[in-house]
């Protein structure tokens, strides 16, 4: 039945929301536990789905190692990674979360995002079942949706108690920082996507203007997010 579909799934937010998508329909549906979304992948024929995961930022850390000039051994770079989110999370456990990072490349900034060791572990056992091909964080995944209207400007995602502000330049977000969402009136940003209040928008409506809630979604998915915000992650950057 799923032959060839792509089997979207969020993460991290105290249940499991998953879509299969594909160009003639879609499939929502949630798991209010993992041993519940495990059943669920287990039914699955795994061989003809493609699975791709959004991570909740309430269970990631942000930061950014500074522009490399040369390449770094491993022992370095999990140091400076340790010592960039350490700076900007003074009280973080480090040994519970994972450390990821982007490709590196020389003489520009590369992201770093911590994701916590309980979602890691059932990362990989969803991986023992079916294969992921990518994982990306919700505040990525709405800045590379969005990345087109955004040019060199900053943007600012809300979240249910915290503010993620993503600075971006030459093509390159160089900064990623994560405040109280009480300090929200303290902030300087050019855009803003606030998670508490999403709404439909077309991309002709959006281009370039304040983006504060609104989904950039073909018009035939509009009626899914109305149905369930929750799938919102699952359906942005869908066809």
């Amino acid at each position: 039945m799923w032959k060839d579909k792509i089997l979207q799934l969020t993460l991290g937010n105290g249940h499991y929301h998953w879509a299969f998508i594909d160009k003639k329909m879609i499939k929502m549906g949630s798991s209010s536990s993992f041993v519940e979304l495990m059943e669920f992948l287990k039914k699955i024929n795994v061989k003809r789905v493609k699975m791709e995961i959004t991570l909740f930022s309430e269970i990631c850390r942000y930061g950014t190692i500074p522009a490399l000039q040369t390449w770094p051994e491993q022992a370095a770079l999990d140091f400076l990674m340790k010592q960039q989110l350490k700076k900007q999370y003074p009280d973080l456990d480090i040994a519970q979360y994972i450390l990821l990072h982007d490709q590196i490349k020389f003489k520009m900034p590369t992201v770093i995002t911590a994701v916590q060791i309980k979602f890691w572990n059932e990362i990989e056992q969803i991986n023992a079942i079916i294969k992921i091909d990518s994982i990306i964080t919700d505040v990525i995944k709405i800045w590379n949706n969005y990345e087109m209207f955004l040019h060199e400007s900053s943007l600012l995602v809300l979240k249910q108690k915290m503010a993620i502000l993503v600075h971006y330049q030459n093509k390159k977000i160089v900064e990623i920082n994560s405040f109280p969402k009480t300090m929200i009136n303290h902030i300087q940003y050019d855009h803003k996507f606030d998670f508490s209040n999403i709404e439909y928008a077309s991309k002709a409506f959006v281009n370039g203007f304040g983006l504060e809630g609104r989904l950039l979604l073909p018009a035939h998915l509009e009626s899914y997010i109305t149905e369930n915000e929750n799938q919102a992650m699952n359906l942005l950057g869908s066809k």
